[in-house]
């Protein structure tokens, strides 16, 4: 390998290193900051798992894959407390009832103006 060619080589080495230091900074929150919530919300009458999921979720994602995940973390989240005990006794999955309490874990964006 010839001189210009070790040159160029190591040119784009030092490019590819330069562009994924970049986007590793972008896609890490430094651009928007976000801070992880924990919030108790206390199912109202006529609410479904999915509302709920819609009310916490960030509406800046579109993607429809999103609101079903969040939906199936909530679920999780509270399987132990609210819904294991309801399958045993054959309730539908993911049924909730007005007074439940549903712990939820969310990510917001910090503004520190």
């Amino acid at each position: 390998m010839s001189r210009d060619q070790q040159r160029a080589l190591r040119r784009w080495a030092i490019a590819l290193v330069t562009v994924t230091i970049i986007f590793g900074i972008a896609a890490s929150g430094y651009a928007c900051p976000k801070e992880k919530i924990t919030v108790m919300h206390i199912v109202q009458r006529n609410e479904t798992l999915q509302d709920i999921g819609r009310f916490y979720a960030d509406p800046s994602i579109k993607d429809p894959r999103y609101l079903l995940e969040f939906t199936e973390g909530i679920y999780c989240e509270n399987y132990e407390t609210v819904f294991m005990l309801r399958e045993r006794r054959r309730v539908p999955a993911k049924t909730v009832f007005p007074g439940d309490r549903l712990l939820i874990t969310f990510w917001a964006v910090i503004d520190y103006d």
